[in-house]
Order: structure tokens, then sequence, then C-alpha cells
């Protein structure tokens, strides 16, 4: 069950984009641009890169080289489906 917006993947991929620029936009920057609020556009930021450092364990990669554009952007790292958060409590029948 989805509580509230989701974010298409290309709005995350747009958020993604606009951290990883050489001069990165600015949260604050980026909730103007986009209209997303800036604990959303974190979230997705840091959840981006921890999916893709652990997308680079499961191949067996020890490689320390900082994290590019195209790995953030894999489906992989993007799944909306591996949503994070307290789990829904349960109901007497469960």
């Amino acid at each position: 069950m989805i509580i509230g917006k989701e974010l298409t993947p290309r709005r995350r991929a747009v958020i993604i984009a606009l951290w990883s620029l050489p001069n990165p936009l600015s949260y604050v920057k980026i909730k103007e641009v986009t209209g997303i609020p800036t604990s959303t556009v974190n979230h997705i930021w840091r959840h981006a890169v921890g999916k893709a450092q652990k997308a680079r364990q499961e191949a067996g990669q020890t490689v320390v080289e900082p994290i590019g554009l195209l790995e953030l952007l894999e489906a992989k790292c993007q799944d909306p489906n591996s949503l994070f958060g307290r789990p829904e409590v349960l109901t007497e029948e469960d």
C-alpha cells in the first residue's frame, strides 16, 4: 500500500541529475525547480546512493571510485517498490 504521492522514475532521475551536476544545486534550489519538498529530495538522493552501493557489493565490485550518474539512474537504484520507513500496522486477523 502506497500512501501519498508516488514520484515517477523520470522525476526521481531529474532530482538525481540536478544533484549530480559538477556544481550541484542545493536542495532548496531543487525544490524551487521541481516543487518537491527538500526532505523528499534528500531522501531520494540518499537512497539512490545506498542502492547503487548495494548493487556494487552484490556484483562483487570493490571499486572505491565515486558513484557515477549512470549508476544512480539505473532501474534497480530507482525501484519505487522498495519502500523504506515504518511497516504497516497489523490488523487483528494478521
